[in-house]
């Protein structure tokens, strides 16, 4: 399993699942018009804390996988 594609889907993985945390709104209110307003979503923050978070994690499952596929292998030989 290659690390780069292991690390493409699990960086986007938890990117979206960070997305909504932390977003901070505004209440606007008017005479006539009530909306919320988004005013930080803290978007650098999150790159750079689910690049740090995504690094082990692919780093893990490509060791595991290649080493459970290499036991398949060594099990059918033998």
């Amino acid at each position: 399993m290659s690390y780069v594609a292991s690390y493409v889907v699990i960086w986007w993985l938890l990117f979206f699942i960070a997305l909504p945390i932390s977003i901070s709104e505004e209440e606007i209110s008017n005479e006539h018009i009530y909306k919320k307003e988004v005013t930080n979503i803290r978007l650098v923050k999150k790159i750079a804390i689910v690049t740090i978070i995504a690094i082990p994690i692919a780093y893990g499952l490509v060791h595991y996988f290649d080493q459970f596929l290499l036991n398949q292998i060594s099990t059918i030989i033998q």
